[in-house]
């Protein structure tokens, strides 16, 4: 459990005898000798395998996991550890559950049979390798011991003396995304999203009302939904652990408290943060906001760069009719004769650095004849905007009496109107800018009332992960607590959050209602009391939300689990997630083995290790 490496542990050693004292740990001969005694190399096998894309699976499965299971069983009960609860009677509870970690996808037994069931150090590896967490590649890589599990009926287990065959019960545990991988379910995405129930999901929160009858999955049910895909399960699909029944998949506590808090309480509070910062500018609190923020303030950047290259085109314009005055024309070249009007504005040169007026011809309504747009007195971008009408209701300079030094006068006042209209624009630029970098800002949690929040979860000792904007379980524990709730919502001065406080104290006290044992009649009781407490809290603090998977599951599953099974989180995910941690700090230990193969064999080696350690040690909580 320290991670020493073997330099780092004989100076440990070293370090008791120096002072004079008798070193309370074995020594490194005795533990090399003791782990090839209890771990031997036929126990699993590692492999080198190619996947779809051709690229290098490291593979490690145990060989015979019934084998294994009796040799813990039995050790378990010889040290005083192997407990049978009244509830469940005198079989095994045995949870089959998986996880990705880093680099390697892991998949465990867990035996609810002991006091500290969910310790890393308690789980049973029974298969590793080192690719994407699929159906596909769980299924093909870890097909032996999958195998090996569904052929678990009952073990025949020799205690005191005498040989016992004692039932082995199944069920599914770790995260969601995992257990859906299992059942063939499409997922939380999906319109039926429930594992255990045929509940529509996606329902209003104000108006959702606990324990509305809905009919129960039942194993026939998955069978029979995979030949047609229908109720959001895949098409010619089957549970992958054949003997789980949809009513032991265990609801995953960890997550599940972890997702409700963070969906339901943290979220609001970064919404509301930002929702502050942002000075009630626009819908920040939606995903879209910078997103709109930037089309706007591109929109208006490009109508205010188009405005100026009409004033000077105007301008270029203006010039060229001068010109015509005082006759003194610099002539392009090129025959315009098809416009009749006195200033053909096109016959000058200058007229090609005017890009915002287009040679597009228009026919006055009243003499009939044709001429250029802005030779017609077409100057402004709405009056140029009638071009494209199929029919322009337009009369030319000629008809309406304008010639000379007036057609000079009408164009010079409209590009003071045009020069005036731009600086409003510039203006609305400047605010809509403002507005952007205050949104971008906002939702970056760069504003003051953000980070006054993440300071004060900081001191509370829960840190937001950078990536997912979310807090783990340790943490999420932490922020349950009625202090700490207390703490960060005095900072919202101005708003009201009673029923967000209320929900926040009641989730906590359900997560610490999620005991590994089996609960007593009064625990239930109070779970079911604080989840409608907790619902009912929720209900007032956002009805127009939606019901999520897992809060559907807390709202509908979670009490009948208990009361069929007598506890949920007594194999709960907590210990899968702490595996990988385990993992990590071996990997660590073994980083001088460049060979994946022969690593992968050290790490499966001395979680097996620690795992007899855990099982002998005469502690319950090893």
């Amino acid at each position: 459990k320290l991670g020493l490496t073997r330099k780092g542990f004989l100076k440990f050693r070293s370090h008791f005898a120096d002072c004079g004292i008798i070193c309370p740990v074995p020594s490194l001969s005795f533990i090399i000798q003791e782990e090839r005694l209890t771990v031997h190399k036929d126990l699993f096998d590692v492999k080198l395998l190619k996947n779809a894309d051709g690229g290098e699976v490291v593979v490690a499965q145990l060989l015979n996991v019934e084998e294994y299971l009796i040799k813990k069983l039995e050790t378990l009960y010889e040290r005083g550890k192997l407990l049978f609860d009244k509830k469940f009677g005198r079989n095994i509870w045995l949870t089959t559950m998986g996880d990705k970690g880093g680099e390697e996808f892991k998949l465990c037994l867990c035996i609810g049979n002991v006091a500290t069931p969910n310790s890393a150090y308690h789980l049973v590896p029974i298969g590793m390798f080192t690719d994407a967490e699929n159906l596909s590649t769980i299924t093909t890589y870890l097909a032996d011991v999958i195998t090996q599990v569904n052929n678990l009926k009952g073990l025949v287990l020799t205690l005191d003396g005498v040989r016992e065959l004692i039932p082995v019960v199944h069920f599914l545990g770790g995260d969601m995304k995992f257990q859906y991988h299992m059942m063939g379910h499409k997922g939380a995405a999906s319109k039926e999203s429930c594992m255990y129930c045929l509940d529509a999901g996606k329902k209003k929160m104000g108006s959702y009302r606990r324990g509305t009858p809905c009919k129960n999955r039942s194993y026939q049910d998955y069978r029979d939904d995979s030949l047609n895909g229908t109720h959001s399960i895949y098409p010619g699909s089957s549970p992958v652990f054949t003997n789980v029944l949809p009513s032991h998949i265990t609801p995953p506590p960890l997550h599940t408290i972890q997702g409700i808090a963070q969906r339901y309480g943290f979220k609001y509070l970064l919404n509301l943060a930002t929702k502050i910062d942002a000075k009630n500018h626009g819908s920040v609190e939606k995903a879209n906001a910078i997103e709109k923020a930037r089309e706007e303030c591109e929109a208006m950047t490009e109508e205010c760069r188009s405005l100026e290259n009409h004033i000077f085109s105007l301008e270029v314009a203006i010039g060229i009719m001068k010109k015509f005055v005082e006759n003194r024309v610099d002539d392009s070249g090129i025959d315009f004769s098809c416009c009749s009007a006195s200033y053909c504005l096109f016959r000058d040169k200058d007229m090609q650095k005017a890009t915002a007026f287009p040679t597009c011809l228009i026919q006055c309504i009243i003499c009939e004849e044709t001429s250029h747009a802005v030779c017609s007195g077409m100057w402004t971008p709405e009056d140029l905007e009638l071009t494209r009408d199929l029919e322009p209701d337009w009369s030319c300079l000629n008809c309406c009496g304008r010639q000379g030094a007036v057609v000079v006068s009408d164009a010079e006042r409209q590009l003071r109107n045009l020069k005036f209209k731009f600086e409003e624009k510039k203006e609305d630029l400047g605010e809509c800018q403002k507005h952007f970098d205050v949104i971008r800002v906002a939702k970056k949690g760069q504003g003051s009332k953000m980070t006054e929040l993440k300071e004060t979860w900081a001191r509370l000792g829960a840190d937001m992960n950078a990536f997912k904007k979310d807090f783990c379980g340790n943490h999420t524990m932490k922020l349950l607590e009625p202090a700490a709730i207390e703490k960060y919502t005095s900072i919202f001065t101005d708003n009201d959050l009673t029923h967000l406080k209320n929900f926040l104290i009641s989730l906590g006290k359900i997560a610490k209602l999620c005991v590994p044992r089996e609960m007593s009649e009064d625990e239930i009781s109070e779970m079911d009391n604080l989840i409608d407490e907790m619902f009912a809290a929720l209900q007032k603090l956002n009805p127009h939300d939606t019901i999520s998977p897992k809060l559907h599951n807390l709202l509908e599953h979670v009490i009948p689990f208990i009361e069929m099974h007598g506890s949920f989180a007594k194999t709960s995910d907590q210990g899968i997630e702490a595996l990988h941690a385990v993992v990590n700090r071996a990997k660590v230990r073994f980083r001088t083995t460049r060979n994946k193969q022969n690593q992968m064999r050290q790490v499966f080696t001395s979680l097996l290790h620690q795992n007899y350690i855990s099982d002998s040690s005469p502690s319950p909580s090893i």
